[in-house]
């Protein structure tokens, strides 16, 4: 927990530097809601499905009645979060994405929760935990997580005599002989609109591309870690072996059913996606280990938490409710569920042994899918953070990858790029930045 410490250091500092809201922060609320009357909280979350388990919260609860209020996912989130604390009617409870959550702190967006959560944090798994967390103190209840696995086309695998690889090593070789077998099919895909995926390959092979030096930010995005990671993807897409796309888009999945691409490395919950948007192919896909490296780490691709905005005077009661969302039976039933839900996968440690992580999936083979999941999270290594510019280091590689797709720019120099942009960014804000 080392690591977590010092991160909460610079993000102290950082916000000392930018904090641009003031007043926002609200006393203790313990004794909000204690006159008899009901709690009536505000809460803006992108979940799907997330509507059903507050319904089953506010029929148990009458005294702490949830207000939901859908929003989607993506900049517009951090705009109605920033507008609204600094309007100071923002909602008490928002869904938090884990790249913008030093940023929030930062600005002072966020209530501390740790005196209302001490005894919460051994309910989740502890690098879910620490993404949300800065020092002593604690800005979100973690709700999901995406641990990657590779997803497979059995039925091709076993016509090329192929098993799922264990080591990128491994990987890359598969990649030529799939793609010499059949020219048109290849077995490696770089997702040219998912930064957040180049950035959890970086982690697993143990970048960390914001840390903390004193009072400063250290970036070192360009680490020899993610060089190498840039490199290897760089050269399967010199090779030929490996396609470049947009991730998220019709295309991507086209290429999933007419057997052009029989492989992708993803987190969890891109088992939904795949069996919802592929359902002819059902039984030919099966989920392994993702590929590691010498360490044998695995990776963790997004997530999210339930966050109390400043000024919220019921921060017992918000506490309160987002732990029973995101460790609740009740609740995953629904938020896991791949009709009702968003095929979510929990953070929750208890969670993650709850019958609907261990059902059979047909799509899948009859797999038990959570029980591959869990795998792959127990696995994960390291306490990676975003740090306050995570904005701008995504953005840049998201440009870069496209213009990789292009021939117009290595992976390499995409690394370089987003190490440059993100100095850039935090010096704009007058943060302290180091550089190896």
């Amino acid at each position: 927990m080392m690591k977590q410490r010092r991160i909460g250091a610079a993000v102290a500092a950082v916000a000392a530097l930018t904090l641009a809201v003031a007043g926002c922060s609200s006393e203790t609320g313990g004794d909000a809601g204690n006159d008899g009357e009901p709690v009536e909280l505000e809460f803006m979350a992108w979940a799907p499905g997330i509507e059903k388990p507050i319904e089953v919260w506010n029929e148990q609860n009458p005294n702490i009645q949830i207000k939901f209020t859908r929003m989607p996912n993506g900049e517009e989130t951090s705009v109605k979060i920033s507008s609204s604390v600094a309007a100071g009617n923002a909602p008490c409870l928002a869904q938090l994405a884990n790249t913008l959550t030093a940023g929030y702190v930062a600005n002072g967006y966020l209530e501390d929760l740790s005196e209302y959560a001490a005894d919460v944090e051994s309910q989740f798994l502890p690098w879910a935990w620490a993404e949300y967390s800065f020092g002593d103190a604690a800005y979100g209840i973690p709700q999901d997580t995406g641990p990657m696995m590779l997803y497979y086309r059995t039925d091709v695998y076993d016509e090329l005599g192929l098993t799922a690889p264990t080591s990128w090593e491994e990987y890359a070789e598969q990649a030529a002989t799939i793609n010499a077998a059949n020219p048109e099919m290849y077995g490696a895909f770089v997702g040219t609109n998912d930064p957040g995926g180049f950035a959890s390959f970086s982690a697993q092979n143990g970048a960390e591309w914001t840390s903390v030096d004193g009072e400063s930010w250290r970036v070192a995005v360009d680490s020899p870690q993610t060089i190498e990671v840039a490199e290897y993807w760089q050269g399967l897409l010199d090779d030929g072996i490996a396609l470049a796309g947009p991730r998220y888009d019709p295309s991507f999945f086209k290429l999933l059913s007419d057997s052009t691409l029989v492989n992708y490395v993803g987190a969890a919950w891109n088992a939904g996606l795949i069996s919802s948007n592929v359902p002819d192919q059902a039984g030919n896909w099966a989920v392994a280990q993702m590929p590691t490296w010498a360490d044998g780490a695995t990776a963790n691709n997004g997530g999210s938490a339930v966050g109390v905005l400043a000024g919220c005077e019921h921060i017992p009661e918000a506490v309160e409710f987002a732990t029973w969302l995101n460790t609740s039976e009740e609740s995953w039933n629904f938020m896991a569920d791949p009709e009702e839900g968003g095929s979510l996968y929990p953070a929750a440690i208890e969670a993650l042994d709850y019958e609907i992580f261990d059902q059979p999936n047909e799509y899948f083979g009859g797999q038990v899918l959570g029980d591959a999941f869990a795998e792959s999270a127990s696995n994960v290594e390291g306490y990676w953070a975003w740090g306050p510019s995570a904005n701008e280091t995504l953005t840049a590689f998201r440009d870069g990858l496209a213009d990789v797709s292009q021939g117009r720019m290595t992976l390499p120099e995409v690394v370089e790029e987003a190490q440059a942009d993100t100095v850039d960014a935090m010096e704009e804000r007058g943060l302290s930045v180091v550089t190896d």
